[in-house]
């Protein structure tokens, strides 16, 4: 018998968020992979600080440099996610060295609810992540908005589909994030509005109780892996294909677009 636990199978779902899974969950075999989801929330979004100078410090090692930081950023994220999801909430994006996460308000009461399980998890992050033995503590920037989001999915030619996600609630990171400090959990002007406190500053009162039980996302659904692979990037499914996800690490040279769409209502559902 085994001495310890056995890793969990990697699967398709593995590479989907959460939120998708459950759509695709709830419709049948037939439907495209269109989905439309506007609700009210808490969103999140953690920073890695300083992943570029750590990057190019390892890239110097051409024999192990990927390996280290790939390893590095595995634990990191491991460890948040599992503080993501204990505190009721749910992984939309894992964005470069960052991760975007919501907190649906039905699933705590309200959007107070929602924005006070969000804190709670960051200031948990800040305090528990990112140890690693002979190795230079990993530092976080931790953002909160409030308000409504939206989920869907663009895309659909030659049958793939890209999940997105949108809304005020995530717009008021981007310039909160710009004014947070590491080490610190900043909340958008509105998030502090609707905790009543006068300090952006995440209070450090609001934990995450050791004792809490989930009020996210049920259980991950198992779904026809047919319907998730449109969902999954070509060369992450062709690597999951031929067995080769566990070493994938390396560097490489790229141009990266970035595509903004001004013209966009993200508070307008239709």
């Amino acid at each position: 018998m085994p001495d310890g636990p056995t890793e969990p199978a990697v699967t398709l779902e593995s590479f989907v968020p959460e939120f998708v899974l459950h759509q695709l969950a709830e419709r049948s075999e037939e439907e495209p992979g269109l989905i439309e989801e506007l609700i009210p929330a808490a969103a999140m979004f953690i920073d890695v600080v300083g992943f570029t100078a750590m990057t190019e410090a390892a890239s110097s090692d051409e024999s192990a440099g990927a390996e280290q930081v790939s390893s590095r950023l595995r634990a990191a994220f491991g460890e948040l996610d599992q503080l993501v999801h204990g505190s009721g909430g749910t992984i939309v994006d894992f964005v470069g060295d960052g991760l975007l996460a919501i907190w649906r308000a039905g699933n705590h009461g309200s959007l107070r609810g929602a924005a006070r399980a969000a804190i709670a998890c960051g200031n948990a992050i800040q305090l528990r992540v990112g140890g690693d033995a002979g190795a230079e503590r990993l530092k976080f920037r931790v953002a909160v908005g409030s308000g409504h989001a939206w989920l869907v999915s663009a895309g659909g030619h030659n049958g793939s589909w890209i999940p997105i996600a949108g809304g005020d609630a995530i717009e008021q990171l981007g310039p909160t994030l710009r004014d947070a400090w590491p080490g610190e959990v900043t909340l958008s002007a509105e998030t502090a509005e609707l905790l009543d406190v006068e300090d952006r500053l995440a209070p450090r009162d609001i934990v995450l109780r050791e004792t809490a039980t989930s009020t996210g996302d049920d259980a991950t659904p198992s779904l026809d892996p047919a319907l998730v692979a449109p969902f999954v990037p070509d060369i992450v499914r062709a690597r999951f294909e031929a067995g080769l996800l566990e070493s994938f690490a390396e560097y490489r040279r790229v141009t990266a677009a970035f595509t903004r769409l001004p013209r966009v209502d993200t508070d307008d559902p239709d």
